[in-house]
């Protein structure tokens, strides 16, 4: 029954014939069911209200941001343009540094920087606990802001909390425990929870008027210097890691596409299910996003790792943050979830390889994950779309990982195996860089 009710009322649009069944359910409740079905309908009503709600803030959101559209003449005659950066997730999975100085940093002379934290202040979790480390960060919204003091022009940090019961679509759920790809009923409500901070990022950033906008999880770990550029016109996402739809980990876009890429996927979640047209195999977050953007007719290309070199990590130590330039406290996730599985999938700079290789997280998946590790270094060495050569990875890592100074220590040893510049036409769709020199 309760099943049933759920599939009865969350799908219905219909909000008279929503209010008549939670009616009539509430009735039969009481008389005849008892505790366990009164519970869902409370449920029920939560969600609808949740709806509702979200339904109302769009309408807000669209009028607001209509109104700060950037004036393309206006952006000519400014020294900098205008960067949004929006980060959502926990502040126990929160890494800075990385952000700071290969980001932030290197973006700042050219740009002036908002940066909009939407992160939860409760305990940190992990839809997929087989990757988490233990570690846990101990950000506050005030230990942030010193942290960042200097970094920005712009700092927001919300952490209010997050919605404890965020509803469950039954075809999207019921969908995506039928792909067995691990899903539980904590890693369903994670998706809906990152759908929703993305409005409530929106809900900062639409109150002015930017010229490129990118959006970043915590655990996004920036491993070179990422400067901010091509960004007009399109959205651009990582090629890796979409699973037939699109990589929703990180994006970089045009302003002018805000609007459709922060909203879209929560509006058609929570108001427009039906129109997602999902099918078998599609009951994710990379194929939401994707349905979402194509339904608007969003353009969207794809980059390579070089070009957007952005992984996600994992923590390794208790700490605030202050003073992990000088340490390695992040790890590397040789799951082909987190890093990918094929050798397009990482970068074309050997050095570089060779440091993701050494910031290996420690291997808590026992002999099935050690196999699966072995398979990814194979395809971190391996030969790509960008390099002809094969990396020879070095034996002894002594102690390396993501951090400037061992990767200019790292450079050297790794010279000889670099690989000459691609040859011949590019067939893939990915866009096109220059070699490293």
């Amino acid at each position: 029954s309760s099943t049933l009710l759920r599939c009865v009322v969350v799908s219905s649009d219909d909000e008279k014939g929503l209010r008549t069944m939670l009616l009539k359910v509430v009735v039969v409740s009481a008389l005849v069911v008892g505790d366990p079905l009164r519970g869902m309908v409370r449920k029920v009503a939560r969600w609808s209200a949740q709806r509702e709600a979200l339904r109302r803030e769009l309408l807000t959101l669209r009028t607001n941001s209509s109104s700060q559209r950037k004036d393309p003449k206006s952006s000519l005659e400014e020294k900098k343009k205008r960067l949004g950066i929006c980060l959502v997730g926990q502040m126990g999975r929160l890494e800075l540094g990385s952000k700071v100085s290969k980001l932030l940093r290197v973006n700042r002379d050219n740009f002036e920087v908002t940066l909009v934290l939407v992160t939860s202040p409760s305990e940190a979790h992990f839809a997929n606990a087989k990757t988490d480390t233990g570690a846990r960060k101990v950000w506050t919204n005030t230990t942030i802001h010193a942290r960042l003091a200097g970094e920005v022009d712009r700092l927001i940090v919300d952490d209010s909390t997050q919605e404890e019961d965020p509803l469950l679509v039954h075809d999207y759920e019921i969908g995506a425990r039928k792909e067995k790809w691990g899903t539980t009923t904590l890693r369903l409500q994670s998706h809906v929870r990152q759908w929703l901070s993305m409005v409530r990022c929106w809900r900062h950033l639409s109150s002015h008027p930017f010229d490129v906008l990118l959006k970043l999880r915590d655990d996004s770990f920036v491993v070179e210097p990422w400067r901010v550029a091509n960004y007009s016109q399109t959205i651009k996402i990582p090629a890796c890691l979409g699973w037939g739809g699109y990589n929703d980990k990180v994006a970089m876009m045009d302003a002018s596409f805000g609007e459709d890429f922060f909203l879209g996927p929560a509006e058609d979640y929570y108001l427009n299910y039906a129109s997602l047209g999902l099918q078998d195999g599609e009951h994710n977050p990379e194929h939401v996003l994707a349905k979402a953007l194509q339904r608007r007719h969003v353009p969207v290309s794809f980059l390579h790792i070089d070009d957007m070199p952005v992984y996600t990590t994992r923590v390794l130590l208790d700490d605030d943050d202050f003073d992990e330039e000088e340490k390695r406290d992040s790890c590397f996730v040789f799951n082909k979830y987190k890093l990918g599985d094929e050798p397009r999938c990482f970068p074309s700079s050997c050095a570089l390889r060779q440091r993701i290789h050494c910031a290996a997280c420690p291997n808590t998946q026992g002999r099935k994950g050690l196999q699966a590790i072995r398979l990814l270094q194979s395809s971190l060495f391996a030969s790509n779309n960008f390099s002809t050569t094969k990396c020879k990875p070095i034996p002894s890592c002594g102690g390396g990982g993501p951090t400037p100074e061992n990767a200019a220590q790292q450079a050297s040893q790794q010279q000889a195996y670099e690989g000459p510049a691609p040859r011949g036409n590019n067939t893939n769709t990915l866009e096109r860089r220059r070699p490293r020199p």
